[in-house]
């Protein structure tokens, strides 16, 4: 995880792409939530791995969701006052509204339903 701290999302993906984390497909994950492909998350060893960053894009802390929907963070993730911004930060910056949703697969469902990017906060309390 410290290999993620200080590094944006744009970084980490441009150092992935090819590499066996870059999803090429869809993740049992997703699949199974019917949910589709998205360039910002990565998976490893069938873990559909989400970035938690900041507003400036910095990467603190990954989500790591099983194929059951079971999630994981790393001892000591950041979790508080990050995101995961479905739709991108420069959709998001843009939007007329903000849309925060509690976790990846809400926030993705509420995107397609609207047509708006939205916010994925990976925990309400």
């Amino acid at each position: 995880f410290f290999f993620f701290k200080q590094k944006t999302a744009y970084e980490i993906s441009a150092c992935l792409v090819g590499s066996e984390m870059c999803i090429r497909d869809r993740t049992p994950y997703l699949a199974n939530k019917n949910l589709p492909h998205d360039p910002g998350i990565f998976q490893n060893k069938g873990s559909t791995c989400i970035p938690i960053h900041d507003e400036n894009g910095t990467v603190h802390s990954m989500a790591y969701v099983q194929e059951d929907g079971t999630k994981r963070y790393a001892k000591g993730a950041e979790k508080e006052g990050h995101f995961y911004a479905y739709g991108g930060m420069d959709a998001i910056k843009k939007a007329d509204a903000l849309i925060i949703c509690e976790g990846y697969s809400t926030a993705a469902t509420v995107s397609m339903a609207t047509g708006m990017p939205t916010i994925a906060a990976f925990d309400s309390g």
